[in-house]
């Protein structure tokens, strides 16, 4: 209650009504597949974390892949399927990146933006940082915002590089839920949203009976896409959009077909080790998995994975052998128009995006890099 009144007298996000899509029509997706193998020049590529943490040109046609262990980014040419370059980075001194970068994002042609663990700053292309966004001086209310939330997620949600925005936890509790929330750092201001339409997600949490803090069965995370920020989980279909330009938080409910709009798996209200808890994960996977959505410009649509693992034995541990894997599709203000089981993939898609039209997932073949493609017709 307190973030929620905090919140109302602040005034910044304005939150439109709950409202949920329409059924689904009866659209006939038509989907058609191939795949691409991107050629290394002889390079060895980080793939650590799928191209994870990467982003792309304007127009798409160069993926910069950044390097955590070096740190460097590396740029993939897209439309040739081939290693560019390399872009060195400092690790540590006024210009450095500093360790456990978890944040890329281009801005623009000129510049990028690169955080790590309390270290947030605006970066040119020689490796110079031209803006540090620290926040270290920030108060909400008698404390110091980095004492009391940790980012996880953050995108800078304004032209001038002033505003960032993304997913917080509270830094002292382990029995929190995340909140999405906006740093002015022009303003010295932090404002949030409890996003109380992710409620449910406090029974994916068991307590541990040793530690007496809560062990999360789901991932709350934001992305990037058509200059929105979307914010969603794992055990439900709903979704916040947040508008960079109106800073208006919207939240959408969903109404499937094929599979349920959230997670019906009973899970143990406590567990008694990391063994426990880590079984309890797993099987929560083979319930209803959700993605965020990738969007389309050519179509001006968006693409959103959902799944179901099935669990095996592999090398004598309990892990996914094999995914029932569904395809949803949305107009541009988050309609659902379309699904559909996609037989083509036997395991939940890897980091994916949207160029050309086509949706291309990441699969690392021997450590070089491919694309499945999926062209997909309504």
């Amino acid at each position: 209650m307190r973030y929620i009144l905090f919140l109302i007298c602040c005034g910044i996000f304005a939150c439109s009504s709950k409202n949920s899509s329409n059924p689904v029509s009866d659209k006939e997706i038509t989907v058609s597949i191939d795949t691409v193998y991107l050629d290394s020049k002889g390079e060895i590529l980080f793939l650590f974390h799928n191209l994870s943490l990467s982003d792309f040109s304007e127009d798409k046609s160069l993926l910069y892949n950044f390097n955590t262990q070096t740190p460097q980014v590396e740029v993939l040419d897209l439309d040739n399927l081939q290693f560019v370059k390399r872009i060195p980075f400092d690790l540590e001194g006024p210009n450095g990146v500093g360790e456990y970068v978890n944040g890329f994002q281009l801005l623009g042609k000129d510049s990028v933006y690169i955080n790590s663990f309390f270290q947030y700053g605006i970066f040119n292309w020689s490796a110079e940082k031209i803006m540090d966004l620290g926040f270290s001086d920030i108060m909400f209310g008698e404390w110091l915002v980095d004492d009391f939330f940790r980012s996880t997620n953050l995108h800078v949600a304004s032209l001038d590089g002033y505003k960032l925005a993304g997913i917080f936890d509270d830094w002292r509790s382990g029995d929190s839920d995340p909140v999405f929330g906006m740093l002015d750092l022009k303003k010295k201001e932090f404002f949030f949203d409890s996003l109380n339409g992710f409620d449910y997600l406090d029974s994916f949490s068991p307590k541990n009976s040793e530690s007496g803090r809560k062990e999360r069965l789901y991932w709350v995370i934001s992305s990037m896409e058509n200059n929105d920020i979307l914010i969603g989980n794992n055990i439900g279909s709903d979704l916040y959009r947040f508008n960079t330009k109106t800073q208006v938080i919207e939240f959408k409910s969903f109404e499937h077909s094929l599979f349920p709009s959230r997670k019906t798996i009973q899970v143990p209200k406590t567990v008694d080790s990391f063994a426990e808890y880590h079984r309890a994960y797993l099987e929560s996977q083979e319930d209803i998995n959700f993605q965020l959505p990738v969007w389309d410009e050519s179509n001006q649509l968006y693409y959103r994975f959902s799944y179901k693992n099935k669990l095996g034995d592999v090398d004598g541990d309990l892990a996914a052998v094999s995914a029932k894997v569904f395809l949803s599709i949305l107009d541009q203000d988050l309609n659902l128009i379309a699904e559909s089981e996609i037989q083509e993939l036997k395991k939940s898609p890897n980091f994916h995006f949207v160029k050309d039209g086509k949706i291309w997932i990441f699969e690392n073949i021997k450590d070089e890099v491919s694309f499945i493609r999926l062209k997909i017709d309504l």
